[in-house]
């Protein structure tokens, strides 16, 4: 079974390797500001439940962080670094904001990946809410004194066909608070953006890149697992 399994995630990889050429699909999410894993990093990822759903997926298993988890201990075992997702469902920014004490800096993380916004969209949060309270964790992780790097991870739409164009405003913004606080920046979703213009000529809501318009399948994950590789510095 595991070598079936190894044979399947093998076969993977070569796909999307040959289908899309990483640089045209990785290229723009490479962090802004590069950001080396260091010997016993402890990292966390705090999110919604595209992180909860991160280390296990029913139709994405492994889930993203797993993969990157794996790659890290694979490649990068000697560093003994430490992946711990924390993501709840259905959170937007002002609930992870309120629990970032709690269940995000209680690890005591040398850096900190901050994952969400869908939810925010979705809810129709205004969008300085949204992006006063990530300032809000980036000063939490600033004042921590041990977190070293923040990374933000872009969201890509709700739909894998990109009609909302006011999702782009959420992004945009983001991108924007990365450059002026020195963050990294995984932006997923020109990338995935890039793929669905390629590989989703029908429009579909979902099926190419998601299991519903909003959480990765395999394939996705593996495209997001990719970025947070690059984005590292790999």
């Amino acid at each position: 079974m595991r070598l079936m399994k190894g044979f399947m995630e093998l076969a993977t990889v070569l796909l999307l390797a040959v289908v899309v050429p990483f640089a045209s699909i990785l290229s723009p999410g490479l962090a802004l500001t590069a950001c080396f894993l260091a010997h016993n990093d402890v990292i966390v990822v705090a999110g919604d439940s595209i992180t909860a759903n991160g280390w296990y997926h029913p139709h994405a298993e492994p889930g993203w962080i797993a993969r990157w988890n794996d790659w890290n201990n694979k490649y990068h075992g000697n560093y003994h670094i430490t992946l711990i997702p924390s993501g709840v469902s259905g959170q937007n920014s002002g609930q992870l904001l309120a629990r970032f004490s709690s269940t995000v800096l209680f690890y005591h993380p040398t850096v900190v990946v901050i994952e969400i916004g869908t939810n925010d969209y979705a809810q129709q949060v205004p969008l300085d809410t949204y992006i006063g309270n990530i300032q809000e964790m980036i000063d939490m992780c600033h004042q921590a004194g041990y977190v070293r790097h923040i990374v933000l991870v872009d969201n890509w739409s709700i739909g894998e066909n990109f009609q909302d164009p006011n999702f782009e405003f959420y992004s945009s913004s983001l991108k924007a608070l990365a450059q002026s606080e020195g963050c990294g920046l995984v932006y997923s979703r020109e990338s995935w953006r890039q793929w669905e213009a390629a590989y989703n000529p029908a429009q579909k809501f979902a099926g190419v890149l998601t299991v519903d318009g909003v959480h990765p399948n395999m394939s996705g994950s593996y495209v997001l697992a990719l970025q947070m590789w690059y984005a590292f510095g790999e």
